[in-house]
């Protein structure tokens, strides 16, 4: 039996979840949450993350909560490793997922390259977020792990990147592609060594229980995927606001 951890309604005892982005508020979230779908029509492959979405949310329409689809570290190591794979898919409440599938896809839509190069760059954004959780946030052996927000914050470190490298010569843009790395780095520092949420306070109590680390790693791997990736993108990464 998993230690009971308070959690939001929507999920059982003991099952923890990352905190969202903090990048929607109920007053932002249509206008983000239509942005998401039209990045979903240029980008196939986020039909099987959507996909995934549904599969792995079934408590969100009446079923069972997925316990065996969380990630831990314990059960990982027995040989459940499609864990790592399905862990980021499932959220805690209808919030959970709307605050952080929308902003997943629209930074995931906005990175630059191939196929390849997105799928590698999530990979290692979602390895990162995990293996900080595992190795830094005892908190997860009795919660679990669960929600997009760790890759999330990857792929936003990887996109400041990828505007940098790809606009030398535009300064505005330049200096976006800064602020958004300089921003999301010293938002994840901040979470890693005080163990808090800096958007806390946009998960209305049902998002779980936050484990702020695992932010940090995700932000660690993308900075990873992104010095190992041969090359810059083909094509200069577009704001997510412009989807």
């Amino acid at each position: 039996m998993r230690a009971e951890i308070g959690a939001s309604s929507a999920a059982p005892p003991g099952i923890g979840a990352i905190a969202g982005a903090g990048a929607i508020t109920a007053r932002t979230a249509p206008k983000n949450a239509r942005a998401a779908i039209d990045a979903v029509r240029w980008h196939p492959e986020l039909w099987a993350a959507l996909a995934m979405l549904v599969v792995c949310n079934p408590h969100l329409f009446g079923g069972p909560f997925p316990t065996g689809l969380v990630l831990f570290p314990d059960e990982v190591a027995a040989g459940r490793a499609w864990q790592l794979v399905t862990h980021p898919f499932v959220h805690v409440s209808w919030w959970h997922l709307i605050l952080n599938a929308t902003t997943f896809v629209m930074l995931y839509a906005g990175l630059g390259g191939g196929l390849r190069r997105r799928l590698a760059s999530l990979a290692a954004a979602t390895l990162g977020s995990a293996l900080a959780a595992a190795t830094a946030a005892p908190l997860i052996d009795a919660t679990g792990l669960c929600g997009l927000s760790g890759p999330a914050h990857g792929l936003l470190a990887i996109y400041g990147l990828e505007t940098m490298a790809t606009h030398r010569r535009a300064p505005e843009l330049w200096h976006l592609g800064l602020l958004c790395l300089v921003a999301v780095v010293a938002k994840t520092a901040w979470e890693a060594t005080t163990g808090r949420v800096v958007f806390a306070i946009l998960h209305l109590g049902k998002t779980g229980v936050p484990i702020a680390v695992c932010h940090a790693g995700g932000v660690l791997g993308g900075l990873i995927a992104f010095l190992l990736a041969p090359g810059l993108p083909s094509r200069p990464p577009r704001r997510p606001a412009e989807l």
